[in-house]
């Protein structure tokens, strides 16, 4: 069926009307998608060019957001975010609100690859919104599953969990199959990630019987190869061997590369941890290939990192340390891309939150700069200089509201404001609250960089600080006479006061941040269009820094944020935790029990092991808390807790307070005789406390025991089991106590062992 669609996206039928063949090619190239990406972009940007030939605008938005899609599907993710607002830009104006949606989805994917969760997860919310505004349940399902990615890449599994399976449950209730494989193989890759082994293989199961179904080869393969992953890390290295040669198998078909060496590393790593190193290390060579063949500097630390160990393992001692310069420059290549990338990132949130005034203000000072550069234009030719100068300050103004960094803002402005004024001294400074005084963050005078300039606003002969206080201007060529009287016997703040000065305030949205500052050694050198200017780029100025610093005010609100969505995830694991726990004892509490017991029997009838239920009560508890009192009886009770977990150590087995003075003990893979071997471990351990316990007809505490074993199949129930294990405990009592009973499950037999 896949080279059917392949074949028919090539031929595109020549009787169809142009557009109707634009919507075709498009609705091929999205079909193909999940088998063919590099298919679908070809195929896409052939129906882009046909829609812009015949001034298609919906084709021509469908063709962009498609041309995304294969971008973001082959890795690139600035040339897919390229297009993707180019399809938005396009689409707002259609009012086409499902395509609007699955622009936004994919934006948000974008910008979680790019690791910029917080953009992220507005794109999807966004994208969410729409589509259950206008029903389209089946893309609601998809950006449940994202949004299930947003939280599974900050570690939050709970809430991850949640989206998955509301992305699930909400696929169910479409008719269309497609795309429901990918919130079910994202939950198996999600207890992978969380070392639940059992549940990341029923899901990949799951994954696989619907990807076959839905024709997904890209979910089929990558879930063989997590299938890979975890017989790897149960050790059963020949079927980890096979499931990955499948997963590589299906990804000839869809020709992902990035995923092809990422299966080729697990490969090797089956091979490594076998034992088959040499052969290991070849399969290490063809993932190193690809990884160099793609460029990826990710790519290649991940073959470097195994390709050390590989090498050394061989006693090939210089090629390790090869390997290992290698790795170093990779990681160093990496940390510069992660640098542009968080730049990147910087900039595009920066656009996002950007408020609505703020635009405004800019869009508005632009239209003016436009309009008053058209009449200079229509002018003679003795305004042509001033027009130049116009034209020259709003690239100025565009360059500089572009850039995050204060520094670089200030460095910019004064490398162009030399090229339009005569400029000897020049200076920006900026208002701080704080100290109550305006702080010159940029000076040069005479070519020199001055640091650690303040002036106090109680100073009250500072031309800055009338400046700043009067929101107004100032411009001085030679003659001070010629000034308003409060400023006419100013002095300088630094150095001698030049023949030539001017100021001007610096404000955004009618809030005054600071002033810049620019002075002359030569008189008579400024004119009102010099100030004209200057005022200008005071507004383009103004914008930059308010920009800059509302980037790093965003910065931090992300670095705490991080750090705030850390702790709680602290504290739920320690809640988590708490919740399972016993509070008397320490250990596992009813609650706990059950869960464990319900995955250990679902592995005992999977792999058909022995499961064995201890159930052990206190002998005569009741009379010795009347006699000792309760907190005696407590303490009894938490020292049985302490000895009966001394005696039961392995991971896979289970200790639990069962209620009052009762405990269970679950042990996994154990049968009758080496349950008994237990049972008698923990009684002698008792005994050789000596309790003493006046109103037992022995004199110290002793314990009875029940014991249940079976191997778990279809025709059993775990409450059976229970019940089993509860009515030795009751035989054991009702022979004498002090002793070990087991119960038949099946024979409903009993059998005692000890007394």
């Amino acid at each position: 069926m896949h080279t059917e669609v392949n074949n028919r996206s090539s031929l595109v039928p020549e009787a169809l009307p142009m557009r109707e063949r634009v919507d075709w090619l498009n609705d091929q190239a999205e079909y193909i998608e999940r088998t063919t990406p590099a298919e679908t972009l070809r195929i896409s940007q052939n129906a882009l060019q046909m829609a812009a030939s015949i001034h298609y605008p919906s084709g021509v938005a469908k063709s962009l957001y498609l041309i995304g899609r294969g971008h973001l599907r082959l890795g690139s993710l600035f040339e897919s975010e390229a297009h993707l607002k180019k399809a938005y830009d396009q689409v707002l104006s259609l009012k086409d609100p499902e395509l609007e949606a699955e622009i936004l989805n994919a934006l948000g994917i974008v910008n979680l690859y790019l690791k910029i969760y917080d953009l992220s997860f507005k794109y999807f919310q966004r994208a969410l919104t729409l589509s259950k505004k206008i029903g389209t349940r089946a893309l609601e399902a998809r950006i449940l599953n994202n949004i299930g990615e947003v939280y599974r890449e900050l570690k939050d599994y709970t809430k991850a969990l949640d989206f998955y399976q509301q992305s699930q449950e909400t696929h169910q209730a479409v008719s269309s199959p497609i795309n429901k494989s990918v919130a079910v193989s994202n939950i198996a890759g999600l207890y992978l990630e969380m070392n639940d082994y059992d549940n990341a293989t029923l899901y990949v199961d799951k994954a696989i019987e619907i990807a076959k179904a839905e024709e997904n080869v890209m979910i089929e393969s990558a879930c063989f190869h997590y299938a890979g992953i975890i017989e790897r890390k149960k050790g059963h290295f020949d079927a980890s061997h096979e499931k990955l040669k499948k997963s590589l198998e299906l990804n000839k078909i869809t020709k992902e590369m990035i995923h092809e060496a990422e299966v080729l590393i697990d490969i090797h790593r089956t091979l490594f941890e076998k034992g088959e190193h040499s052969r290991s290390l070849k399969i290490l060579f063809d993932a190193l290939k690809i990884a160099q063949r793609l460029n990826s500097e990710t790519l290649l630390l991940q073959v470097y990192d195994e390709m050390i160990p590989a090498c050394e393992a061989l006693g090939k001692t210089e090629d390790a340390l090869a390997y290992a310069k290698k790795r170093h420059n990779a990681v160093q290549a990496i940390e510069k891309i992660e640098r542009a990338q968080r730049l990147r990132g910087l900039e595009i949130q920066l656009e996002a939150d950007t408020s609505y005034q703020e635009k405004e203000a800019y869009r508005a000072l632009s239209q003016a700069l436009e309009h008053k550069a058209k009449e200079l234009e229509d002018r003679s030719n003795e305004l042509q200089d001033a027009y130049h100068t116009l034209k020259v300050i709003s690239d100025i103004g565009k360059q500089i509201t572009a850039v995050l960094s204060l520094e670089n803002i200030f460095t910019l402005v004064h490398k162009h404001i030399t090229d339009l004024m005569n400029a000897d001294l020049f200076g920006i400074a900026l208002y701080n609250s704080e100290t109550d005084a305006i702080h010159y963050e940029y000076l040069v005078e005479d070519g020199l960089r001055v640091y650690d300039v303040r002036i106090p606003m109680a100073k009250d002969n500072s031309f800055a600080v009338w400046c700043y206080r009067n929101r107004k201007e100032i411009m001085i060529n030679s003659d001070q006479s010629v000034l308003p009287e409060p400023v006419r016997m100013f002095s300088s703040s630094f150095g001698a006061l030049m023949p030539a000065i001017m100021f001007y305030p610096l404000t955004v949205e009618d809030q005054i941040i600071g002033i810049i500052t620019v002075q002359s050694l030569t008189s008579n050198v400024y004119t009102k269009q010099t100030l004209d200017t200057l005022g200008t780029l005071s507004a383009y100025l103004s914008i930059a820094i308010q920009n800059a610093q509302n980037s790093e005010r965003l910065h931090l609100e992300i670095q705490e944020r991080e750090a705030a969505q850390q702790k709680l995830r602290l504290l739920n694991e320690e809640l988590a935790a708490l919740s399972e726990m016993d509070g008397l004892t320490g250990i596992a509490n009813r609650r706990r029990f059950d869960e464990f017991y319900f995955q250990a029997w679902s592995r005992a009838k999977r792999e058909k092991e022995p499961l064995t239920l201890l159930m052990i009560d206190i002998d005569y508890f009741k009379q010795y808390n009347d006699t000792y009192g309760h907190i005696t009886g407590d303490e009894m009770i938490k020292r049985t807790a302490a000895l009966i977990s001394d005696n039961v150590k392995r991971t896979s087995d289970l200790v639990a307070r069962y209620g009052g003075d009762e405990f269970i003990i679950l042990l996994s893979n154990t049968d009758e005789h080496g349950a008994l071997m237990v049972a008698n471990r923990i009684r002698h351990a008792l005994a050789e406390e000596a309790v003493i316990h006046s109103r037992s007809p022995l004199g110290v505490t002793t314990l009875s025991i029940g014991m249940s074993t079976c191997i778990p199949d279809r025709t059993m129930i775990m409450s059976e089991h229970i019940q089993s294990v509860d009515a030795a405990l009751y035989e054991a009592k009702l022979a004498g106590r002090n002793r070990i009973v087991a119960c038949d499950m099946r024979e409903k037999r009993f059998t005692e062992y000890a007394s």
